[in-house]
């Protein structure tokens, strides 16, 4: 996001999670072309985007994966969004 920087450190990032997907069996979660990925904008700069997953799968493909996404910029403000993937 471009426009004016707030150095005070008070404006927290903003984070948009991609929407939910369905996957078959042979899909892989870990795919990102397929789940997609956030999107972070700051008012100043992003330091780090990164994800973290809650996996509730069996042996059969059958389940869903809950994706937390966290993104930081570089006064350490966190945000976060969740979204899921279900295999059918």
């Amino acid at each position: 996001m471009y426009g004016f920087c707030d150095n005070s450190g008070k404006i927290s990032p903003v984070i948009i999670c991609p929407n939910a997907v369905s996957l078959t069996c042979t899909e892989d979660y870990n795919d990102l072309e397929l789940t997609g990925e956030a999107q972070a904008y700051d008012n100043c700069e992003i330091d780090t985007i990164y994800h973290v997953d809650y996996v509730s799968v069996n042996q059969c493909h059958v389940g869903y994966v809950n994706r937390t996404w966290y993104t930081r910029d570089n006064n350490n403000h966190q945000t976060s969004c969740t979204h899921g993937y279900y295999y059918n």
